[in-house]
């Protein structure tokens, strides 16, 4: 009998020994830094299973067991999903932080930039240049977005995809497509201007948030200086409830599209068109832009004095005029005398 006792005993010695060598040799596998790792970039597409990922290991010259990773899953991370993304993997990870890795989701974050004053025409070139998002077929890519109700509201039925976009800084995942990182600055730009339409000031000469989209649009190309916004809105907004027109250099510009060359002419100021605001009261049909939050800010609480006139210095900001006759002379003055400088958008008579 004791013999039994003690023959078991050494039976059972036995595999305790190997089964914890065994665990110990996975707990090493799973937990220890992998060497061969360096910077390992992946991307796990929708459908790929875990011997493709493993496969990636493969090709980045990091040989991985198969059988002992899928061991090590079962025993340490029984409930991992393989989650799409791109990842990133520092250098000597362990496997546990590699897979700990995917199965939060903690995929590479990249960011899209709508930079203010830019047109919808350039907002889309810039798409079709960043190669992480999804290859969409460019001619249709706007087959499936949807305007917010609110915006189809005011524009009447005539959709125009002008100045509808917050310019901000947005983060995406590879492989998103256009649609969503489009949805997701529309969206945010609905939500901001209803907040500041909702706060606006009294007495503005706006029917609906969508005239104050497009002077924010205009105040936009008007002037970088943040600053100036307040008080170039004030005398835009002045000229249009005496019923003077705009004469907004930067809608003439738009309207002329790619014939612009550079500089505006006596003729183009002349030209009629639904964007010239010397030939034609009130606002363009469209904004002309994407116009930033302080501009749309600017726009709905304009800082209305005794001016009616400005001209650009050259240095970036502008000089206001309250008559005529002082901004003929401040024209004289910052135009005629630097015709050297570069053109600057300036609503000039």
């Amino acid at each position: 009998m004791s013999f039994i006792i003690r023959h078991n005993f050494k039976i059972l010695t036995f595999f305790i020994l190997l089964f914890s060598t065994i665990y110990l040799s996975i707990n090493k596998f799973w937990f220890s830094p992998v060497h061969k790792i360096k910077n390992f970039n992946f991307i796990i597409h929708s459908g790929d299973t875990l011997d493709d990922l493993l496969v990636d290991f493969d090709l980045q010259g990091i040989p991985i067991s198969k059988n002992l990773t899928k061991l090590s899953l079962f025993l340490f991370k029984p409930n991992f999903i393989l989650k799409t993304g791109e990842y990133s993997l520092p250098k000597n990870s362990s496997l546990d932080s590699f897979f700990d890795l995917i199965q939060r989701g903690v995929s590479n974050q990249h960011k899209f930039i709508f930079i203010e004053g830019m047109s919808f025409d350039q907002m889309v070139e810039l798409l079709k240049n960043e190669s992480k998002f999804q290859s969409p077929n460019t001619k249709n890519i706007l087959d499936d977005f949807k305007f917010n109700p609110k915006a189809i509201d005011v524009m009447n039925g005539d959709i125009k995809y002008e100045g509808w976009f917050l310019p901000d800084t947005y983060f995406y995942q590879r492989g998103d497509s256009w649609i969503s990182i489009l949805e997701r600055s529309h969206l945010a730009m609905i939500d901001f201007l209803m907040q500041e339409w909702e706060k606006r000031q009294d007495d503005l000469p706006y029917s609906n948030f969508y005239e104050a989209l497009i002077m924010a649009s205009i105040i936009e190309k008007e002037t970088g200086l943040a600053s100036e916004r307040k008080k170039i809105s004030g005398v835009l907004v002045k000229r249009m409830k005496i019923g003077m027109r705009l004469q907004a250099d930067p809608t003439i510009i738009y309207g002329m599209g790619k014939s612009f060359g550079g500089n505006l002419k006596k003729n183009d100021l002349l030209k009629d068109g639904e964007y010239n605001t010397y030939t034609r009261k009130g606002l363009p049909p469209t904004p002309i832009s994407l116009p930033s939050r302080d501009s749309i800010h600017a726009a709905l609480n304009p800082d209305i004095g005794s001016e009616l006139y400005f001209v650009a210095k050259g240095d970036g900001g502008h000089y206001f005029s309250k008559d005529l006759k002082e901004h003929q002379q401040a024209v004289k003055k910052f135009q005629i005398l630097n015709r050297s400088n570069k053109y600057k958008s300036s609503p000039n008579n």
